[in-house]
C-alpha cells in the first residue's frame, strides 16, 4: 500500500450521493479511492461529497523492488530479513534437480508467510543441471559443487527482473572464505559490473563479507525454525549434520562457542 497523508477537507454539497470518489494527484500517479460518507445531521440536511486531498510521497516513501534468489538457507534468510526493511521482494527459485528440493520449498513457503508484508511474488523455474552428488559408503553427501551454478541462476533472475521492470537482483554471495568461486567476492564484483553495463541491473549481495558468526548471530534473533541448508534430500532431518555443508556450519558455530541448544535447533 502506498503511503499517503490526508490534507485539509473541502466540503461540497450534493444530492443522493452515498459514496465519495477521492482523487489524489501526483506528478506520477492518479489515485482513486472509495469512501463511505456520513455527514453530520446537525450541520447538513442533505448528503454531501467530501473531496479529500492526498499528498503522495512518491520519492520518499515508495519502496523499491528487488528480485531475490532464495532457497531458505543461511544467506537467503539473512538477505530476506535485511531487504524486507526497505524493498518489495520478488522471490526467485530454481529447480535444477537438487536432491533437497522438497526441504527447500517447504522452507520457502514458511518464510513467505512470515515475510508476507514484503514478499510480493514467488517465481519457480525449472532448469536441470548436469551433476551428481558424491556420497560416501554410508550414503552421506560430501560434494555438491556445481560449476557455473550461480552464474546461470543470476542470468535467469536478471532475465526475469528485466521482464518485470525491476532494476535490482540480490543473491546469497558470502565472504572471501567461500568454498566456491561463484559464491565469493571476486565473482560478485565481476558479475556486478557485467549486469550494470549490459543490463542496467544493480546486483546486490547483502551477506557479502559478513562473517559467519555475525550472520549466525543475526539469524539467532529471527525465526530460524525452517532454516534449510543441507543438500541431502534423502535424510529425514531438515539438516542432516553429517554432510560437508552441515559439518562446516557445525564447526563454525562450535568455534564461536555457540550453545548446544542453538546447534540442536539448527540441525533438527
Amino acid at each position: 500500500m502506498e503511503a499517503v497523508v490526508a490534507l485539509p477537507v473541502l466540503l461540497v454539497e450534493a444530492v443522493d450521493v452515498e459514496l465519495l470518489l477521492v482523487v489524489a494527484v501526483d506528478v506520477e500517479l492518479l489515485l482513486v479511492v472509495d469512501v463511505d460518507v456520513k455527514p453530520s445531521k446537525s450541520i447538513h440536511k442533505k448528503p454531501a461529497i467530501y473531496i479529500v486531498g492526498f499528498f503522495y510521497f512518491n520519492k520518499i516513501m515508495k519502496r523499491e523492488k528487488v528480485v531475490l534468489l532464495f532457497t531458505g538457507g543461511f544467506e537467503s534468510l539473512y538477505n530476506l530479513d535485511k531487504l524486507s526493511k526497505s524493498y518489495d521482494i520478488h522471490l526467485f527459485y530454481v529447480d535444477y534437480g537438487q536432491d533437497n528440493i522438497e526441504k527447500e520449498l517447504s522452507a520457502i513457503g514458511y518464510y513467505i508467510e512470515i515475510y508476507k508484508d514484503s514478499v510480493k511474488s514467488f517465481r519457480k523455474v525449472t532448469y536441470p543441471l548436469q551433476f551428481e552428488p558424491i556420497r560416501d559408503k554410508d550414503g552421506n553427501v560430501h560434494n555438491v559443487d556445481i560449476p557455473c551454478r550461480n552464474l546461470l541462476f543470476l542470468s535467469m533472475a536478471g532475465n526475469y527482473a528485466t521482464a518485470m521492470g525491476i532494476k535490482k537482483v540480490a543473491y546469497g554471495a558470502v565472504d572471501l572464505g567461500s568454498s566456491w568461486f561463484d559464491g565469493g567476492y571476486l565473482f560478485y564484483e565481476e558479475a556486478k559490473y557485467l549486469f550494470a553495463k549490459s543490463y542496467k541491473i544493480k546486483l546486490l549481495a547483502p551477506a557479502m563479507n559478513v562473517p559467519f558468526v555475525k550472520l549466525a548471530k543475526k539469524l539467532s534473533t529471527l525465526d530460524y525454525s525452517h532454516l534449510t541448508f543441507c543438500p541431502d534430500g534423502e535424510n529425514e532431518k531438515r539438516n542432516c549434520g553429517v554432510c560437508d555443508k552441515c559439518q562446516k556450519v557445525i564447526t563454525s558455530l562450535r568455534r564461536e562457542k555457540w550453545s548446544a541448544e542453538f546447534l540442536k535447533k539448527v540441525m533438527s
